[in-house]
């Protein structure tokens, strides 16, 4: 069954007031972080300066929304949840933000060997009466597969772990994704039926795709609503 996970991230601005004129307006990018990581307790991630900036990701909260940061270079470190920032990191990653981009932060793979990776977002509208989708293979053991719909139209092809799709667009509506063999001639999992609504633009992350006693499978972010 799909779920949907959504927890606010952090907002950053900073506010420099010199005598009595206000500076003017930081430049800001869209930063949010997701763990996809199956097995990993909840994270916390730290700014350079030691400040909190997700708060318990992973598990029953696995992402956060966008939220505003200065478009600059910086890194984040992800400590275990409720640890000082000043605490080793247990993964971390440098990012470089350009002004009015979105980014993702991904953490992928078994917590042992957890990796985070950048994702560039592509959140620009769909066309009318369309939904852009686009779908990420978390799946660590899984083989390798192809995404279709339950009418057999093929999405993906061939998507391995770590593998992210371009943006797909497709006609709103009720949608029922599969997840065949790469070779496409075996149904290895089906999902429940999902709204696509127009306008909107979606992520799936794919977390079993071949294991139906294996809950959740997939969960999935609305990037715009």
């Amino acid at each position: 069954m799909f779920r949907f996970h959504r927890s606010l991230a952090t907002v950053l601005v900073s506010i420099v007031i010199a005598g009595c004129t206000p500076a003017p307006p930081q430049e800001t990018a869209s930063l949010r972080a997701i763990n996809a990581s199956p097995d990993s307790p909840p994270l916390d991630g730290c700014f350079d300066d030691g400040t909190v900036a997700f708060d318990g990701i992973g598990g029953q909260r696995p992402g956060t929304t966008y939220g505003q940061v200065a478009a600059s270079s910086f890194s984040v470190n992800f400590v275990a949840d409720g640890d000082d920032c000043s605490e080793p990191p247990l993964v971390s990653t440098d990012v470089s933000l350009a002004v009015d981009t979105s980014t993702t932060i991904l953490l992928l793979n078994v917590f042992d060997e957890i990796e985070a990776v950048l994702l560039d977002d592509d959140n620009s509208a769909p066309a009318a009466g369309m939904t852009r989708l686009r779908f990420v293979n978390a799946h660590p053991d899984g083989p390798e597969v192809d995404i279709n719909l339950s009418d057999g139209t093929l999405l993906v092809d061939d998507m391995m772990f770590r593998d992210v799709s371009e943006y797909i667009a497709v006609d709103a509506g009720e949608l029922v994704l599969q997840i065949r063999s790469a070779a496409g001639d075996e149904i290895l999992r089906t999902f429940a039926p999902f709204t696509a609504e127009a306008g909107q633009v979606v992520t799936f992350f794919f977390l079993n795709t071949d294991d139906e006693n294996v809950s959740p499978g997939v969960f999935f972010t609305r990037d715009v609503e």
